[in-house]
């Protein structure tokens, strides 16, 4: 267990109980974008480069300490030591910004060039200099601090075992303070038998449930289920290099011959939502007008015949002497191997023969979708909330160093997400993005399947939940300052998964 914020990326426990005694000087809002938290406020420069935010006068640690611009100095700096332990995503980010403590309660970051998507990586936790400034970053995952941590969220830690840990509200929290007073949170190895300790009442919610799950929850009259989706997305993505998937037409043609909804209904039991492209609808830059290309295999065919590709005796279609037989891939996820047993029967049907094959996550990763050595692969890609869809769409990142593996370049696209990451302006970078999302609509570089559900079950004394959508599964405790306990107990217990 490491309750760490700049170390918790890599065990969902962590990154629960990390969500509940820590803040960040922004927190997402509900559409995608950022609020202040720690900060009260921010200025950018003209240029785009320049963040000076200024900082509440009212936080205080659990133990009482005042916070003030040095522990913002002192987080930062911790992640972009070169010993530092974490996630090497997260250093990349920061080792490129300047931070600097203009006084108590006012910070400067300085950025090498524009990138408009910075502010989302301001949620990250908070540490407290006053406690960890003399700790070496090498030393930070073995630190006490991990098991006993010290933050400004709105519960503070008053226990932790590897089987539970005990949460008391914190009476000085600077913002709306939570109803509940105190929160048990139970760990269980495995999913299963966290359900049976719903179901047996000795505990009032369940995280982390698979459909099978759900189902056995069903016929439980004293529990709610609430369902969102993830910013995780599941893909097809078609390599634009291959012979089969560089002409336009056929990769329209895919995307009207996959019928979601039936995916979904087959791979993940219905607890999923069809996808629609690189943006996530809810969120502020989607452009709900982008028209979807729907599950229709009569125009699946008809553009199929006009790309060449024309059905033979047996059904299968074929082009200058070559069979439309190519190689489906995933990982060895049961769910994503039902996802591609279902695509390649639905393809058949238009006379495509997908061939499907799996192998271990890492084993796909390196030895395929990074070299680009496939014809398509059922993978998933965290979107994020926000839009920046330079990494994974931009031609400078189709390499081997990049994430862009369909291979996919368009001058067009490339100029947008440029623009789209460099530009501050809210409304420009919409427009920007639905110029995006409509080229991409036509171009269809590679097919958006469905965003994965989220699913928490908690006892129906429990009240006053929502879970909006979600980045992590940590997420769904943004608003437990409006739960509440239905009779007169202020104690409300959790539950948890070990990964």
């Amino acid at each position: 267990m490491t309750i760490n914020p700049i170390l918790c990326q890599f065990n969902d426990v962590d990154k629960d109980l990390v969500a509940l005694l820590f803040t960040g000087l922004t927190k997402p809002d509900d559409k995608g974008g950022v609020a202040p938290d720690l900060a009260k406020g921010w200025q950018v420069d003209a240029e785009g480069r320049t963040y000076v935010f200024q900082l509440r006068p009212d936080v205080k640690w659990h133990d009482g300490h005042p916070f003030d611009a040095d522990d913002v100095v002192f987080t930062v700096k911790a992640l972009q030591d070169p010993e530092y332990q974490g996630s090497p995503d997260l250093a990349a980010l920061w080792k490129n910004v300047v931070v600097e403590k203009t006084d108590a309660l006012t910070v400067r970051f300085v950025l090498r060039e524009p990138f408009a998507p910075f502010l989302t990586y301001t949620t990250i936790g908070i540490l407290p200099a006053h406690l960890l400034a003399s700790v070496p970053a090498r030393e930070l995952p073995t630190n006490a601090f991990r098991m006993m941590p010290v933050g400004t969220g709105m519960f503070k830690l008053t226990e932790a075992t590897v089987e539970y840990a005990v949460l008391q509200r914190n009476d000085d929290f600077y913002g709306k303070k939570p109803y509940l007073s105190r929160i048990r949170l139970n760990f269980y190895a495995d999913h299963q038998a966290a359900v049976a300790a719903l179901q047996r009442k000795e505990v009032q919610g369940a995280a982390y449930l698979s459909a099978e799950d759900m189902a056995q929850l069903a016929a439980n009259q004293n529990v709610n289920v609430y369902r969102s989706h993830r910013t995780m997305s599941t893909i097809l993505y078609l390599n634009n290099k291959s012979p089969f998937f560089k002409d336009k037409l056929v990769r329209q043609a895919l995307a009207r011959a996959i019928d979601r909804d039936q995916v979904i209904s087959f791979a993940v039991q219905g607890e999923a939502v069809p996808a629609v492209g690189p943006i996530l609808p809810g969120t502020w830059a989607f452009d709900q007008t982008v028209p979807i290309q729907k599950h229709d295999p009569a125009q699946a065919g008809a553009l199929l015949d006009q790309a060449g590709w024309v059905t033979g005796a047996d059904g299968l279609r074929a082009k200058d002497g070559q069979a439309f037989v190519f190689s489906l891939m995933t990982n060895d996820d049961p769910t994503r191997i039902k996802t591609a047993e279902e695509i390649a029967r639905q393809l058949r049907k238009v006379g495509i023969k997908a061939e499907v094959s799996a192998s271990g996550y890492s084993g796909l990763l390196q030895n395929f979708l990074i070299p680009r050595r496939f014809d398509a692969i059922i993978f998933g890609w965290d979107n994020g909330f926000d839009p920046d869809g330079y990494s994974s769409w931009h031609s400078a990142q189709a390499t081997t160093e990049g994430f862009n593996f369909a291979s996919y370049s368009n001058k067009t696209v490339d100029e947008l997400l440029e623009k789209g990451r460099q530009t501050q302006d809210e409304n420009q970078r919409r427009q920007l993005y639905s110029e995006f999302q409509k080229t991409f609509a036509d171009e269809v570089p590679s097919i958006f399947l469905y965003y994965p559900g989220y699913t928490y079950a908690l006892d129906k004394t429990v009240r006053g939940v929502r879970i909006d959508l979600i980045d992590e599964p940590s997420a769904r405790f943004a608003h437990i300052d409006e739960w509440y306990i239905k009779f007169r107990t202020e104690r409300v217990s959790a539950t948890q998964t070990k990964r």
